[in-house]
């Protein structure tokens, strides 16, 4: 398993508040009732699972969650819901109609499940802040929302990429001369093309944000002219005349993808306090843009944007830099020169420094002690060596420290984390570090959400202190050398969401823990006994959050219990190489969100049951309900003892790109359809990303890649990013009969296909040559006969092969790959001609004189053929020229 862990810095350095309304204290008791009502009706659609509206039910509704109301009169006036832990589901009740004096609505970041953008929205003519961002709306922004002239707020903002609204034009917009702020980010404008002259004649207009909206389709050739209150400008493409907008303080330029060079008209701006140039395809130095920014800037981020060279010495010269970001830029430069160049004025004031993906070199300096206003120090993913300095425990102001994935190594001692009382995330995960403190050490750091201790030399005993920790929601300690049991503290954290410690040695069974964590990695362990306790213990009825179980290669064992629908949000559940046995248990079917099933390498046995095929989410499974309602892409079932035949169910896999069904007992014949898996037959049929999955906290993503073991070439290779680009077949070790269907032939895009070790009979299909993408074929130890075809010369891509330990007889065919293979590819059989010693002129070597066609062998027909052109050349040379050869005219 590949874990990432992403930070979302906004929120890591500044708590989240989650804003909630209440009425102010007015003595004011009782509200409208008819508003009351619509109120109630509004709560009727919506699901709540936070609880958080359970109070709206008796009373004053002016002191419910959410809601604000006038004081004199009782009116509600706003309405907020806004939790980045738990969302509202369902619809958006036409009952808020009835709220005539709302003037204030956020509903952003709920669940309204794909539904229209309400159209009576366009009636509540009071409103003037309107927030429905990230709420899975879909469908067209209706016009009707052109008729609020008392609009000031707009944010109807996707989360990107993973947009569902889309704007036709902006000519609704037109009579909204109050807004001031519109934030359609990741709408779908690429048909708007009259975006710019619309919003640029809107008087009030103060933020713009129109990012990654597809609007290069549609660029205005005019310059810009108005946009005189414009303050904040956020697109992805770059008009023309951007530069007269003078006035601007913050330009958001990022994830345009365009080609240019680094604009020279940045000194321009001499109010400019925020510079994102992030995701672009920028051309020149870092050193220009630097060069040409006013000293009032606070932020500059060039993450990604393919700038070029070092941080220069001028940036020394930016007295107000709050926070510099440039990721994946290569920077190639020495950590400590760039320090040195921070410790001038912009060490007063520097708050976030994030160069991480970079290729930064040699040691953190004790200087770094000097940045007491630093917050985040964000340098992980480089090549840093040495030390981690003492001085680092200096900065009482830091909040999230980044260093994982470099070259460290030493001690972290309590020296490193004594003044660190602001900490929330600290990563150093991918080093060599060792932690040493004492047995009774109680972290100054109280409030820390997330701790990456991936790597380090923490052991040999679990950390006591971590029970202190009781705001901790990501904790990983994996191959951090613990041995023992898990200890039964971990069952009353119940704030945790992430815990990784696999790769450790920790035995016994696995205690209690409660369901509200998300991931929960326990892999390569001794873990041993049953998962009944840990899965069907009433105290998790209730609690449905765990989204990634992961507990293979551990000594688990006894059957699977049925108690599955506990855990109904489970994407990812991995139980490979453990001693499970027994059949699978119905409640499995409850599993509706499961995205990936490995039960590979156990004793499992008996019916797959029917209630897996509401699993129609599963992309990667060792076992699952062969059912024409998946889009399978991986099936591995690979060391279990599941017996019958290969259901021709099978074959409507079609989006199938691994089939492991190997080390098994399936008997019977290899199904003819499958050549209707178009997967394995379309080359450019690959899968468009990796298999990936996510989930979100307030202050991390948890990003899992799926790894698969696929056997390829005869080794056992773990495949994660490059999953996507593997097609393969193994159906060997078996008691699989019959022919090898020449329908499998039709598989051109496999790469590796294994049947060995069946009792298949028949001869190789003569046109295996056209599977022209394989790397690795493995047709030993079955009983196949007749000749090798000479179409398998043709494969120019194989470099495994394997036929020994058949029936095959004749010579082995002319072909450069085939003459490279060593002796044993082909032994057991009954072959001759390179690379076996045997030639096949030697007695007792069969030749075929006939093929299956009826006609002579190959190798007999093309030596008669060649006989032939020779007498047929010599015999008409001499009939044509022979006769002028003998007149004396000619």
């Amino acid at each position: 398993m590949k874990l990432a862990v992403a930070l979302l810095l906004l929120e890591l350095l500044a708590l989240a508040n989650i804003k909630i309304g209440y009425c102010n204290g007015s003595a004011y008791i009782g509200c409208i009732q008819s508003e009351r009502e619509a109120l109630l009706r509004f709560k009727q659609d919506l699901k709540d699972p936070a609880n958080r509206l359970a109070l709206w039910s008796d009373g004053n509704c002016c002191t419910w969650a959410g809601v604000v109301c006038n004081d004199s009169t009782g009116h509600v006036l706003e309405l907020h819901y806004k939790d980045e832990t738990s969302k509202l589901i369902g619809k958006i009740n036409p009952s808020l109609l009835d709220l005539k004096h709302l003037v204030y609505l956020e509903l952003s970041n709920n669940n309204f499940e794909k539904a229209q953008l309400p159209v009576f929205l366009g009636s509540m003519g009071s409103l003037r802040h309107i927030d429905l961002s990230r709420a899975e709306f879909t469908g067209m922004i209706p016009y009707q929302l052109g008729n609020l002239s008392n609009l000031q707020y707009l944010d109807l903002s996707s989360q990107i990429p993973l947009s569902f609204l889309y704007l036709e034009n902006f000519s609704w917009l037109s009579g909204l001369s109050l807004l001031k702020h519109l934030d359609l980010t990741g709408v779908d404008l690429s048909t708007a093309s009259d975006w710019f002259l619309v919003t640029n004649m809107l008087p009030s207009l103060q933020v713009l944000k129109l990012s990654a909206c597809s609007l290069h389709n549609s660029l205005p050739e005019l310059p810009i002219a108005n946009f005189s209150s414009l303050y904040t400008l956020d697109l992805s493409p770059i008009p023309d005349g951007l530069q007269n907008l003078t006035s601007l303080e913050h330009l958001d330029l990022r994830s345009n993808n365009f080609i240019s060079s680094i604009p020279t008209w940045l000194h321009k701006f001499t109010r400019l306090e925020y510079l994102s140039l992030r995701g672009n395809r920028l051309e020149g130095q870092i050193s220009s843009v630097v060069g040409n920014l006013s000293s009032t800037i606070k932020s500059l981020n060039l993450d990604y944007s393919e700038v070029q060279g070092k941080i220069p010495t001028s940036i020394a010269r930016l007295c107000n830099l709050r926070s510099i970001s440039i990721i994946g830029v290569k920077l190639s430069q020495d950590i400590s020169q760039i320090i040195d160049i921070f410790s001038g004025c912009v060490s007063d004031v520097i708050e976030i420094v994030d160069l991480r993906d970079n290729k930064l070199s040699n040691q953190l300096i004790n200087e770094l002690g000097q940045f007491k206003s630093l917050q985040g120090l964000l340098l992980g993913d480089n090549m840093i060596s040495g030390h981690i300095p003492s001085s680092l425990g200096k900065l009482s102001s830091l909040q999230a420290v980044s260093l994982s994935n470099n070259k460290l190594n030493g001690t972290l001692s309590e020296i490193h984390f004594a003044n660190l009382t602001s900490l929330l995330a600290f990563y150093v995960s991918g080093n060599s570090l060792t932690l040493k403190v004492s047995p009774d050490w109680v972290p100054p750091f109280k409030k820390i959400k997330s701790l990456d201790l991936g790597s380090c030399n923490l052991g040999p005993q679990f950390p006591s202190w971590i029970n202190s920790l009781e705001h901790l929601l990501y904790l990983d300690m994996s191959n951090s050398g613990i041995l023992g049991t898990i200890p039964s503290s971990l069952s009353e954290a119940t704030q945790l969401e992430s815990v990784d410690l696999n790769s450790n040695s920790l035995s016994g069974p696995i205690p209690f823990i409660p369901f509200n964590i998300r991931l929960l990695d326990l892999s390569n362990n001794a873990l041993a006994g049953s998962l009944f306790h840990f899965l069907c213990s009433e105290r998790n009825e209730a609690k449905h959050s765990m989204e990634f179980l992961i507990l293979a290669n551990n000594s688990l064992s006894g059957e699977l219990p049925d108690c599955w629908m506990n855990l109904q949000h489970l994407s990812v559940l991995k139980l490979g190489n453990n001693a499970f046995t027994g059949a699978l248990p119905a409640s499995m079917g409850s599993l509706t969100s499961l995205h990936s099933l490995q039960l590979d390498h156990n004793n499992l046995s008996g019916p797959i049951p029917a209630s897996l095929q509401n699993c129609a989410k599963l992309v990667v499974f060792d076992i699952a309900w062969i059912g024409e309602k998946l889009l399978i892409m991986i099936l591995r079932l690979r060391t279990n003892k599941f017996h019958g035949h290969i259901p021709a169910e099978l074959c409507r896999l079609t989006s199938l790109h691994i089939l492991d069904l190997s080390h098994n007992n399936f008997s019977g014949t290899i199904p003819r359809c499958i050549n209707n898996v178009t997967a394995m037959m379309n080359q450019s049929n690959s899968m468009e990303t990796d298999l990936e999955y996510y989930t979100f906290s307030i202050h991390f993503i948890i990003r899992f890649i799926e790894n698969v073991l696929v056997v390829m070439k005869g080794r056992e290779l773990e495949y994660n990013t490059m999953l996507k680009l593997v097609r393969c077949m193994d159906l060997s070790g078996n008691n699989l009969s019959g022919d090898i269907p020449e329908e499998m032939t039709n598989l051109v895009a496999l790469q590796s296909l294994n049947l060995s070790h069946n009792f298949l009979t028949g001869k190789i299909p003569e046109n295996v040559g056209a599977m022209r993408s394989l790397e690795s074929i493995d047709f030993s130890g079955n009983l196949l006969s007749g000749r090798i075809p000479q179409s398998i010369s043709s494969l120019t891509f194989l470099s495994h092969l394997n036929l020994s330990d058949n029936n095959l007889t004749g010579k082995i065919p002319l072909g450069t790959q085939l003459q490279g293979f060593n002796a044993s590819c082909f032994a057991g059989n009954n072959l001759c001609g390179a690379p076996l010693p045997k030639n096949c002129t030697d007695q007792n070597v069969p030749i075929p004189a006939e093929n299956e066609n009826g006609g002579e062998d190959e190798d007999e027909m093309g030596y008669w053929l060649y006989v032939s052109t020779a007498f047929g050349f010599v015999v008409g040379f001499w009939c044509v020229i022979g006769p002028l050869l003998i007149n004396r005219r000619w």
